[in-house]
């Protein structure tokens, strides 16, 4: 559920996963999106199989956030930074 999600979101953006490394390693201070884009590959490829931090990140390029619910508990709000 969570690959179809992501990748439903790229194509809302109208981005591509190159573009999308573009921005992971400009954030990142790398050199070229090539030194992340099989990091992204594999994110969207097996999201469940991926670390935290990396898909968050992702996510938050693509304007989104992590939201964890938990079931008759009250509910608490906390913000991640924005991506820039």
């Amino acid at each position: 559920m969570l690959k179809e999600i992501l990748e439903k979101r790229l194509a809302a953006l109208d981005i591509s996963k190159y573009e999308l490394a573009k921005k992971l390693a400009a954030k990142r201070g790398k050199d070229k999106p090539t030194d992340v884009s099989k990091l992204v590959g594999k994110c969207f490829g097996e999201p469940d199989n991926r670390r935290y931090t990396d898909l968050a990140e992702l996510i938050e390029l693509m304007g989104g956030e992590v939201v964890v619910r938990w079931h008759s508990v009250e509910e608490n709000v906390v913000s991640t930074p924005k991506a820039s």
